[in-house]
């Protein structure tokens, strides 16, 4: 697989956005958004939130394996499975690895993820035979969603909302719906832990000011050593599946700005 001229920022799947041609530097619009006098910004989000969903949500041994390691980083350990070697965080083939499995997860064809991700067709279609033969239970999984598709026009998450698709015209109906799943869940994850701050915390004390899909921002008074920790603490929703599932969640602080929480 050649990875030497990749680049992060061309690793996408079907849905995202292109980086604009001939714009090197964008300014950090974050940094916009500044906490009052005497608080501190926050930044919570979930570790590998979709993929750990699409792993519990099909019931996926070997992932979930992996996830319940805490020593262990997803697409680094794919990949050096399939490589045979000892593959980092700071390796290019795992950030390759990483855009062709996410892509994957959600009915990527090989044709389409190896134009944008810079590979030669046959190479995204070894590493789709690979992981399916790793996780068999993804392949399956995305069967399921499929089959409820056609045959109920609908499909339900792990809180038992459910996700419409009725439109047989569209030609990535099913990558909308295998996409659903994940996403309407971490969706409504952040949205719970939302609700458990607004209950248990003072307004003058915590207060939520966004939520961004799956991540949760706010600010806390300065004088409130243990605000991160109760904040995290509220976002640790138990999710139901055979084997429940709670995703770690990482806050980042600044008193400077949105954009500054590191």
């Amino acid at each position: 697989m050649s990875v030497e001229d990749t680049d992060d920022s061309e690793l996408f799947v079907e849905g995202a956005e292109v980086e604009s041609e001939g714009i090197t530097e964008l300014p950090n619009c974050k940094q916009l958004f500044i906490p009052d006098p005497g608080y501190t910004f926050f930044d919570i989000d979930y570790s590998g939130a979709d993929a750990r969903v699409v792993a519990w949500d099909s019931d996926c041994k070997f992932l979930m394996d992996i996830f319940n390691d805490d020593s262990l980083d997803l697409y680094s350990v794919l990949a050096s499975e399939y490589f045979k070697r000892k593959i980092t965080k700071k390796d290019k083939e795992r950030q390759v690895f990483k855009a062709v499995c996410h892509a994957t997860n959600y009915l990527g064809k090989a044709p389409t993820i190896a134009g944008r991700a810079g590979l030669l067709i046959d190479e995204v279609d070894m590493v789709q035979k690979w992981y399916f033969s790793a996780c068999p239970e993804v392949k399956k999984w995305q069967d399921r969603i499929i089959k409820s598709v056609n045959s109920d026009g609908y499909i339900e998450n792990v809180f038992g909302a459910r996700g419409w698709f009725l439109d047989r015209t569209d030609k990535n109906l099913y990558n909308k719906a295998v996409a659903w799943v994940p996403q309407s869940t971490i969706g409504i994850l952040v949205n719970n832990g939302l609700v458990n701050i607004a209950k248990k915390e003072k307004k003058e004390d915590v207060q939520v000011l966004m939520q961004t899909h799956d991540s949760l921002s706010g600010q806390f008074r300065n004088s409130d050593l243990t605000a991160a920790d109760r904040i995290t603490s509220h976002m640790s929703v138990e999710l139901k599946y055979k084997k429940p599932l709670i995703i770690p969640a990482g806050i980042k602080t600044s008193t400077l700005s949105y954009g500054d929480c590191e």
